[in-house]
């Protein structure tokens, strides 16, 4: 038999790394918003890209959260090691879970990075005031 603590403990330290990951990601964008270094398009349906933002904070965000109730259920078979077996089919699920939702926000984001890149690349102007 599998030392079932060990894993669980090494699945723990994995789903750290993605919550990590997901406040990073999630800083990241939010500068990106907020900054000044991008030219941010004047045309509406390219400024509706914008909005793939809100799914992939929402992904992240869940994604944390996600992270949060893995530790919570680790936790719960430190304290009663009795349950282990029940509460590590959780820990598998919420794992899963937590690696797709971030998959899925990192998704949204390449949309709109690719949606980006491409009006940089062939668009004349993407600002009325930009010298190109």
């Amino acid at each position: 038999m599998t030392d079932l603590p060990s894993i669980l403990k090494e699945v723990l330290d994995s789903s750290t790394v993605l919550s990590g990951w997901a406040v990073a990601i999630g800083g990241a964008t939010v500068a990106v918003i907020i900054g000044t270094s991008h030219n941010r398009p004047d045309s509406w349906p390219l400024r509706l890209l914008y909005l793939l933002f809100l799914p992939g904070w929402a992904g992240l965000a869940y994604s944390i959260y996600l992270g949060n109730q893995l530790v919570g259920s680790y936790l719960a078979t430190r304290f009663n090691p009795s349950s282990i077996d029940v509460i590590s089919e959780l820990i598998n699920n919420l794992y899963a879970d937590q690696r797709s939702y971030l998959l899925w926000s990192l998704a949204f984001f390449a949309i709109w990075l690719t949606g980006y890149t491409l009006a940089w690349i062939f668009l004349t102007k993407l600002r009325a005031g930009d010298k190109q």
